[in-house]
């Protein structure tokens, strides 16, 4: 959603992340900065999201055959508490995601 002042709504403001607190607006808004600064680990990931034990060990299973990297403003829209958040599904690995399905089988939406 687009606010009259032409700006996204829904995301976090990127200084109240602890990982992030002490980027500058023109480093936030470069697109080489957010790809250098893409989140690829658990130990990332939980400084942006809450997350469990066992949604840690899900992750780091997964990424044995997945790779991870989600850009610091991607990661920004995602709700930090809410484990349902279509962002957070989308961007983090399950365990489930990580199962090879035969040809032509996809896996089922959640």
């Amino acid at each position: 959603m687009i606010k009259k002042d032409g700006h996204l709504t829904g995301g976090r403001d990127y200084r109240k992340i602890p990982i992030w607190k002490d980027v500058s607006k023109a480093e936030w808004d470069d697109w080489k900065w957010q790809l250098r600064n893409r989140i690829t680990s658990v130990d990332q990931l939980k400084q942006v999201v809450e997350m469990t034990e066992k949604e840690q060990r899900e992750v780091n299973t997964a990424l044995k055959s997945l790779r991870m990297a989600i850009t610091p403003y991607f990661a920004s829209l995602m709700d930090p508490k809410d484990r349902n958040c279509p962002i957070r599904r989308r961007a983090i690995p399950d365990g489930q995601g990580s199962q090879a399905q035969p040809r032509g089988h996809a896996r089922p939406a959640p």
